[in-house]
């Protein structure tokens, strides 16, 4: 039972982490559109970066967030491949021996724990980066 809802939990953290594009455009105006052109005539004009200072130093930093999305990505994946290809060796080498198996199930053991607890770590930056994402193109 514990081997599916661990395979349920690592299917939903990749899936959440997995970037969707949705190209469709509605034809009519929707409620949610209604809703949110209301909130905007609520508070009026947007506030414009006049002097040009702001925009940059704020793209900048969001240009920042994405590369070290990618940075933490590429590492996890990286180490990830790294830790279950020893493992994989170190199982295979073990022949016969049944110490050396345990000791190799072990470790692939430890391994899947330190990937789940790594993505999961990476989905929440990932969301809360998000949600800055989200100040800084407020402001930008």
């Amino acid at each position: 039972m514990r081997k599916i809802v661990f395979s349920i939990i690592m299917m939903i953290i990749f899936v959440i982490s997995s970037t969707q594009f949705v190209y469709a455009v509605p034809e009519e105006k929707t409620w949610v559109q209604d809703a949110f052109g209301d909130v905007q005539n609520f508070f009026g004009e947007t506030v414009e970066d006049k002097t040009g200072i702001a925009s940059p130093i704020l793209n900048f930093f969001s240009n920042i967030i994405k590369g070290i999305n990618m940075v933490l990505l590429v590492v996890l994946f990286g180490l990830s491949a790294v830790s279950l290809s020893i493992t994989g060796v170190r199982y295979i080498m073990s022949g016969s021996s049944p110490g050396q198996r345990k000791i190799a199930k072990d470790n692939l053991k430890k391994a899947f724990k330190g990937m789940a607890i790594g993505f999961g770590a990476y989905v929440i930056w990932r969301v809360a980066m998000g949600f800055v994402n989200i100040i800084i193109g407020a402001f930008a």
